[in-house]
């Protein structure tokens, strides 16, 4: 079977949620005096800092956040760089989020990358965030892994405490 079978592609698709669900409402998260950027500061410091291996673009602003990273985007990769999308929220999958050149990651490539990550985070003993700290602290992880040189990040409620 292909990845680019849509009955692989939900399989997949289902794992990844699946994954994915116990970080919605994490019990711990409840009793967190701790803010969104704090929580993914210390993530990304015990990941070694993963932001550092590109040059990023943070977007923000109060409209037009994701057309305005789409854009930007499509402009470094028709000046030739390799370049990644963390975009949210997703509107028909959650692979949309990471994109590297203006693709969304497969699912398969997703979910590949999403079990690494979990287990790197299992084994340095890390508190779960919330879903959002969670999702953006893994495209970050994961576009410094897919070795991007350019990285447009869309923030996510904005604000002085957003995860971004």
């Amino acid at each position: 079977m292909s990845v680019n079978n849509p009955k692989l592609n939900n399989k997949y698709i289902d794992e990844i949620i699946c994954i994915l669900k116990p970080y919605i409402y994490p019990e711990n998260q409840k009793r967190s005096l701790r803010t969104n950027f704090t929580q993914a500061r210390e993530l990304m410091q015990s990941l070694g800092s993963p932001q550092k291996n590109f040059k990023a673009i943070h977007i923000a602003g109060t409209s037009g956040k994701t057309s305005t990273a789409y854009y930007i985007s499509s402009m470094l990769i028709q000046a030739g760089a390799k370049t990644g999308l963390s975009i949210s929220p997703h509107v028909d999958n959650l692979t949309e989020r990471i994109q590297v050149n203006g693709q969304p990651l497969k699912a398969g490539k997703f979910l590949v990358l999403l079990k690494r990550f979990m287990e790197l985070l299992k084994s340095k003993d890390i508190d779960a965030p919330g879903y959002f700290v969670l999702l953006y602290c893994f495209s970050i992880w994961a576009l410094a892994e897919l070795q991007v040189e350019y990285a447009v990040i869309e923030t996510g409620m904005g604000g002085t405490f957003d995860a971004t």
